[in-house]
């Protein structure tokens, strides 16, 4: 029967082969960059900051529903994909370990299979996106519409290069846009199971990622919209009818959704509202005020421009303003998606990192994809001709910023200077750790990976052999100490401490140590710079390989 219907469906829409075309192509620009950052060989290592707080929860399932204390992340990706991995887990142990199959010496590192097992569902939902994009845009417009978006997704380079990794903002991405989808059916088919199933989606969508809770004015959007398409609202009298047995049910199950899937906002309510405080307070600390337009509208295209390449940019936010003449006429349509986008970039305002707008990267390729085919749809032809041509640009051009972006990340400084380590430098040599420099962090992703057999590991501060610096933390550090908020004996100014880690101000040996290495201030810390490694970034992606440089004790 299922079959039946696919064929039907292929048969009514015929761009549908070229549909599965574009998430073909999708599917291989995703998968593409899934070994970046994992320690598959002896020098690479993991490299992204954030993916471990997934893979985790993943790999400790269910433990982790009662050790976890960090809910600055809410949980639903991490135990819906830990109920996967749970009996994959239980089946390889048992073949290593019973059945002597697989690794006989049982060496198989199962956390790197559990990363490898995460960031493959992270590259399916990704491509979904792409399919789920098609689908949603094609009932709100039409077909030509929807293939354009999909091809925007298709290529937007920050969607395909976090799809290839562990982190939640392309699953929320999707889920965004299946929750629009459902509600939108509202306002065709006033039935109590749409609401159920929106509310399921949005309760989802939360338990990915809490700013998707911002949905839920999109979701009374359409409810409002609905009930005025069914003259159920006629007059401003009848405001007090939005609040029907539907909306009440769509609130009640997204909350009972939400606390399945986030267990610990119940569970550990005292560690909930703490997380969800210090997150708040973190990005409200360097926010600015709504009316500084000057600076948070500018900041916002700047990484709209990053996240998505200059064209794909231009057009978007062209499509963008061009949703608000199109809201005036068919609000159904244009009003919810602008809602959510609004409301989305009135609360980070200049907080909001190019990774943020991942989640509503494929809106704007579908107000995007609107505003080209609306263009084209003209008797002239030479106006046909020219917005083809703008089209076909922008494909090509977004299509080469994506491919190069993955390809910047084939080799990385780490690796290199990994390599560097183990075949320059005298086995038992002491060299610095990954841990901290005083109070200052440094963590494991930012440096190359060291052979702790080979080497002997120590901390900076008892002068080892050797000294391994990252720009990730050397950077910062150079401009503070250039800075009139340091002052004398190297003690930092309290008033600015936003610029440090959880506001977390270096102690004076920390800023004494980093000026003998960078500036040789003094023979305290008495090194030379032994080789440095640099890549220039072309494409601006998100954590590129850092500078590493390697400093020799002086004898």
């Amino acid at each position: 029967m299922y079959f039946k219907k696919i064929k039907k469906y292929f048969e009514k829409d015929p761009y549908m082969p070229f549909v599965i075309l574009v998430a073909i192509v999708a599917f291989v620009l995703r998968i593409w960059g899934i070994t970046w950052g994992i320690p598959i060989g002896d020098y690479s290592n993991y490299y992204h900051p954030d993916e471990g707080k997934i893979v985790n929860g993943v790999f400790t399932f269910p433990d982790h529903i009662q050790s976890n204390t960090d809910l600055r992340y809410p949980t639903f990706y991490h135990y819906s994909l830990g109920i996967l991995w749970y009996p994959i887990k239980a089946i390889v142990d048992f073949a290593i370990n019973d059945l002597n199959l697989l690794y006989p010496d049982g060496s198989i590192d199962m956390y790197l299979f559990c990363f490898i097992f995460v960031r493959f569902f992270t590259v399916l939902l990704g491509t979904a996106t792409v399919l789920l994009i098609y689908v949603y845009s094609k009932k709100i417009y039409n077909s030509k519409v929807a293939i354009l978006a999909s091809i925007f997704v298709t290529i937007t380079m920050f969607h395909v290069q976090n799809s290839s990794w562990t982190t939640v903002d392309v699953p929320t991405a999707f889920f965004l846009i299946l929750t629009l989808y459902l509600a939108n059916c509202m306002i065709f088919h006033r039935k109590t199971s749409y609401y159920l199933y929106s509310a399921i989606a949005s309760g989802i969508l939360i338990g990915t990622k809490y700013t998707g809770g911002l949905v839920i004015a999109s979701v009374i959007i359409f409810h409002v919209l609905a009930m005025s398409k069914h003259g159920e609202l006629t007059s401003i009298k009848d405001i007090k009818k939005i609040f029907d047995k539907n909306i009440i049910l769509y609130l009640f199950i997204t909350c009972i959704v939400f606390l399945v899937t986030t267990p610990g906002a119940f569970l550990k309510t005292e560690y909930f509202i703490n997380s969800l405080y210090y997150e708040t307070n973190r990005l409200s600390i360097n926010k600015c005020s709504m009316l500084e337009l000057n600076v948070w509208i500018p900041h916002i295209i700047n990484h709209l421009k990053r996240t998505m390449g200059w064209s794909l940019s231009v057009v978007s936010i062209l499509g963008f303003i061009y949703a608000f003449h199109l809201s005036t006429k068919k609000p159904h349509k244009e009003l919810p998606i602008l809602l959510f986008m609004g409301l989305y970039f009135l609360n980070l305002r200049n907080v909001l990192a190019a990774r943020y707008l991942i989640m509503i990267a494929p809106l704007f390729c579908i107000l995007a994809a609107k505003f080209i085919v609306d263009l084209y749809e003209s008797e002239s032809k030479t106006r046909k001709a020219f917005v083809s041509f703008i089209a076909i640009f922008i494909i090509l051009s977004s299509s080469i910023y994506t491919v190069q972006s993955i390809q910047e990340r084939t080799t990385d400084t780490r690796i290199i200077a990994s390599e560097y380590i183990s075949n320059n430098i005298a086995r038992g040599s002491s060299i610095s750790d990954s841990g901290y420099i005083g109070n200052y962090a440094r963590w494991e992703w930012n440096l190359p990976r060291i052979d702790s057999e080979k080497y002997d590991v120590k901390s900076c501060f008892e002068k080892p052999d050797y000294i391994v610096l990252t720009s990730f933390r050397f950077v910062p550090m150079a401009k503070a100490l250039n800075s009139p908020n340091l002052g004398d004996n190297y003690t930092w100014d309290e008033n600015y401490s936003t610029m440090w880690y959880r506001q977390v101000i270096p102690e004076s040996e920390v800023f004494l140590f980093y000026d003998d290495l960078l500036n040789n201030k003094s023979q305290k810390y008495n090194y030379s710079l032994v080789k440095s490694f640099k890549q220039e970034p072309k494409i601006p992606i998100e954590f590129p390989a850092p500078e590493i440089r390697i400093y020799g004790k002086n004898q």
